[in-house]
Formats: C-alpha cells, structure tokens, sequence
C-alpha cells in the first residue's frame, strides 16, 4: 500500500461502541492505537508480510464470545468498503461411557449447540431412535434452561444450556462387539471432532428382545452342564453300587470259606475216632472177650 494511504476496521453491529473509536487504525503507514475499542488493544494487527502485496486481513489474537458479529473493512483513500461476518464457536473433546448396555456420549461445553451422531464400525448412522427436544432459550438471554435430548431406546440424560456453552448428550444400546464411534459437529463452522469406543464383549452379554444367538448359547451351555451333571451322578452310582457288589462278594466267599472249613474239621474228627463202638461203661466188649477166653479154657 502507498505511504499516506489508510486503513480502518470498525464494527457496524456494535451501536455500543464509540462510533470515532475503531478495531483497527492505520494511517501514514503506522498503526493508530489511541482510537482502539478498548476490548482490541493488542489484539489486533495486520499481515505485515502481505501488506506490500495489498492483502489488508485483520489478525485478530485471544479470540472471545463476544467477538462475534459483522466487521467492515474500508480503505476511504479509495472510496472502497466491504464487510465480513465473524463466527465464533468453541468445541471441547467428547467422551464416551458406558455401564454395559448403553453408551453415552457427553460433548463437553460447544458453542453453539452441536449435532450429534452415532456412526459404527462400517460408517453407517445409528439412530437413536428418538427426536430430540428443541432448545427452548437462546443464549443471550437470560439464565440456563435444561435442554432435554430423549431417546425412547434409552435412558434420557438432560442437556445443559448456559451462556457459556451447550453440553449434549446422546445414548445409544450396545448392539454387539465393534467399533462405535460419537461425531459432534458444527454445520455453521464445518467443523467435526470424533471420539470411538471399542466393544468387546460377548454376544450372550447383549440385552435383547426375544431369542438371540447369545440366548442360544445360554441354552447349549445350560444343556451341556446338565448332561455333564448326569453323567457324573451316573457315573458315581455305578461306583458306588460296584463297589457295594463286591463287597457282597467277598463276604459271600468268606462264608462259603467257613462252611468248607468247618466241614473238613467235622471229617478230621470222624477220622480221628475208634473203629469199635463199645463202651466201657455198658461193657459188651469186656464181656465179649471173657466168653471167648471161657470157651477156650473149657476145651483144655
């Protein structure tokens, strides 16, 4: 730009300002910082580097809620004037928890209010499966008012709205294992932040509505306990009654021992005893003999 030549950056939107104050003032090719809005002292400046070449972009450093609005740049020298309209927004890391069945998704403090959205492993949307409730206040006024997101397929979490930021929540079901990720995004700014969540879990750990595969293998597993149960009882019986057979066994063959012994002893006593069947007492021997000896002496 030519020596002599000026440059001012004024805020048209602002009816509060000093309207002989400025954004920015350049005159002669110095800066001019007694004519400064106060909230802009040593916050603005120009691209030095680019000044030769005609780009005249305002630089503008600590960058605050309020300074958001429309921004007028003019070079009167030239007669010339345009206007530029600033959005401001903040954004914060999103946050995803869980408690087994459902995942939240927490944006942290946005403005203004985000979209959100739930993507899974493929890219493919999740719905919700619910409307959410419009905010019912507008930053600018007043206190916070509760902003509720509801969503039929889980517990509702209420968002908060304050003239700070909007804090927005978003549940969703834990439909199996994968990847999840929450997207929250500002249209105006095309501006997206992403957070994932990894699941890993067991399909028989998934609450759903009727028969599933986890239910399935519930059932084999709880078929399979049972059949194991059984064999084990079966199997215990048997060795059990087996072990009562032979038992029943040894003591039938111990008494079978006992008859055979006892009968060999009665035969050993038999054997044992005289051939002759006299008694001394009634003395048919003794008699027997005497008359055989009688007859023998007669004879001599």
């Amino acid at each position: 730009m030519e020596r002599g030549s000026g440059v001012e950056w004024t805020r048209p939107d602002r009816p509060d300002l000093d309207p002989r104050q400025y954004v920015y003032l350049r005159q002669d090719g110095r800066y001019i910082d007694g004519v400064v809005y106060p909230e802009y002292i040593l916050r603005v400046s120009l691209l030095a580097e680019k000044l030769p070449h005609g780009d005249i972009s305002l630089r503008l450093s600590g960058v605050e809620r309020s300074d958001q609005g429309t921004y007028r740049c003019s070079v009167p020298y030239l007669d010339i004037s345009t206007e530029i309209k600033l959005l401001v927004g903040s954004v914060s890391q999103p946050r995803i928890s869980s408690n087994g069945s459902w995942l939240t998704c927490d944006s942290g403090c946005w403005f203004p209010k985000p979209a959100m959205s739930w993507l899974d492993s493929n890219g493919n949307v999740i719905d919700p499966a619910g409307p959410s409730v419009p905010d019912r206040t507008s930053l600018p006024a007043g206190p916070s008012v509760s902003d509720r997101t509801s969503h039929p397929a889980g517990p509702s979490v209420p968002d908060r709205t304050s003239q700070q930021c909007y804090e927005v929540h978003s549940t969703v079901p834990v439909t199996g294992p994968g990847l999840v990720t929450c997207s929250v995004h500002l249209p105006h700014f095309n501006h997206t932040v992403d957070v994932s969540f990894h699941i890993v879990i067991s399909e028989r750990d998934i609450p759903t509505e009727g028969a599933s595969t986890g239910s399935a293998e519930i059932a084999v597993i709880a078929t399979l306990v049972f059949i194991i149960v059984i064999l084990v009882a079966g199997g215990s019986f048997y060795y059990r009654r087996r072990k009562h057979a032979g038992n029943d066994s040894v003591e039938e063959a111990d008494e079978l021992q006992m008859a055979l012994t006892g009968n060999d002893r009665v035969k050993e006593a038999d054997e044992t005893k005289p051939a002759w069947k006299g008694s001394r007492e009634t003395g048919i021997g003794d008699s027997d003999c005497v008359s055989e000896t009688d007859d023998s002496g007669d004879e001599e």
